[in-house]
């Protein structure tokens, strides 16, 4: 994967100056894997390992991951997340 801009709104991608794997959406706000990430990298920014949480739907920012595997297997993460506790509210 090298995403340019952003799969939610189109949106232009710059690259994290601590991360350069990782975008920050210009419109939207919304995390983007640049490049396919190892899983543990993308949990920094969501937590990817606990369940998907009830929440308020209209604070949320947008992530799009390709992320590789502790087993090596690759695969496509994506939906929203309350930025203030980095928990999933919903996948797809």
């Amino acid at each position: 994967m090298s995403n340019t801009s952003c799969p939610g709104c189109s949106g232009s991608l710059t690259p994290l100056t601590t991360d350069p794997r990782m975008g920050v959406c210009d419109h939207c706000g919304g995390f983007v894997g640049i490049e396919t990430l190892p899983y543990s990298t993308a949990c920094c920014y969501v937590d990817l390992r606990a369940d998907m949480v009830d929440g308020e739907m209209k604070n949320t920012k947008y992530f799009d991951f390709d992320l590789k595997l502790p087993n090596g297997k690759e695969i496509r993460v994506h939906g929203w997340f309350d930025p203030n506790t980095k928990k999933v509210l919903q996948y797809g």
